[in-house]
């Protein structure tokens, strides 16, 4: 299990916060297994925001031929929301 930290802008931050999105397109530089952990971070024009999201990768798609060559969409369970968040 690796832990990848990721930003994330919204509106997509806000619909994984709620639970709306499940899932996140990424490029795949990082060999994204399921099992992996991601610490979604909120962020936007002025930078870092408040917020991360833990969340375990429960799914993987490298569909070839529906997606550009290279990305992945990952399938994600929340693990813990954080609030007031301050790493970098």
């Amino acid at each position: 299990m690796v832990l990848h930290k990721l930003k994330t802008v919204q509106p997509f931050f806000r619909d994984i916060w709620e639970g709306v999105k499940t899932f996140d397109v990424r490029f795949n530089d990082r060999n994204f297994q399921v099992g992996d952990r991601i610490l979604l971070v909120e962020y936007g024009l002025n930078g870092y925001g408040d917020n991360a999201i833990l969340c375990e990768v429960i799914y993987l798609f490298k569909g070839i031929l529906m997606l550009k060559e290279g990305y992945v969409v990952l399938g994600i369970s929340i693990i813990d929301k954080v609030e007031c968040w301050y790493g970098e």
